[in-house]
């Protein structure tokens, strides 16, 4: 398979990609991040001060 004129496929497989150490550097990615939401609280932390939302104009 060429793309943009380099081959970048071979008989079904990738060339000139190390398969092993991208999944590796995804999994310490994974990793990485799930840490990070456990120490701040989630995907989306809440913020460290109270917002209010017009509760004083209902």
């Amino acid at each position: 398979m060429l793309i943009d004129g380099r081959v970048v496929k071979r008989h079904g497989e990738l060339v000139h990609v190390d398969v092993a150490a991208a999944l590796a550097t995804l999994e310490e990615s994974h990793e990485h991040l799930y840490r990070e939401m456990h120490d701040h609280g989630g995907f989306i932390p809440q913020p460290p001060v109270d917002i209010p939302l017009y509760r004083d104009r209902a």
